[in-house]
């Protein structure tokens, strides 16, 4: 998958795990600060989402032009995706483990789901989940170095084109002087 699609993939992730997040029960501290985390995550995802769509569209200035800014993230990103997806799925297996025989409503098969995930897992999420963070932040600030540098050659050619405007200008007032 490329990295747009697992961003995509990424996102739609983030969306169930916050719905689980908030209708599981045990473990409140840990779920609040997955909550915020994972919250947080998903804003950062449609923002590079976003950006990625600028990329394609305008090839440069509006997105990530730069490749190596884009394959500096995809493995974390992929990675991140995996862990939001073994997430969703450990919740997912245990509904369907809790709701058999049971109402198919999602409030009735939350209510009697505990939380499912140690410690360590929760800790290796964060980790993942900040890992990502930074390095997406990283390649924003990288694009908009880039943005600023190419902004920055813009700004010189234009004042070298008005420079030979100038020139041109003075010339033809000169010929004008000259020619009464």
């Amino acid at each position: 998958m490329d990295v747009f699609g697992t961003v995509v993939s990424a996102i739609d992730l983030t969306v169930k795990l916050v719905g689980y997040l908030q209708a599981v029960k045990g473990a409140k501290e840990d779920r609040r600060r997955l909550l915020s985390e994972i919250s947080a995550l998903g804003a950062l995802l449609q923002v590079l989402h976003g950006r990625l769509g600028n990329s394609a569209i305008s090839g440069a200035g509006g997105g990530f032009s730069n490749r190596l800014v884009i394959a500096g993230i995809e493995e974390p990103l992929r990675k991140c995706e995996e862990a939001l997806r073994d997430a969703v799925e450990r919740l997912e297996r245990l509904v369907l483990n809790v709701s058999a025989g049971k109402s198919s409503s999602f409030a009735v098969k939350m209510k009697d789901i505990r939380w499912p995930f140690r410690q360590g897992e929760i800790r290796t999420m964060f980790d993942r989940i900040e890992r990502l963070k930074s390095l997406v932040s990283l390649a924003f600030q990288t694009s908009l170095m880039e943005f600023v540098e190419m902004a920055r050659d813009e700004l010189v050619a234009v004042g070298l084109n008005m420079a030979r405007i100038e020139s041109t200008v003075s010339a033809i007032e000169a010929d004008q002087r000259g020619a009464h």
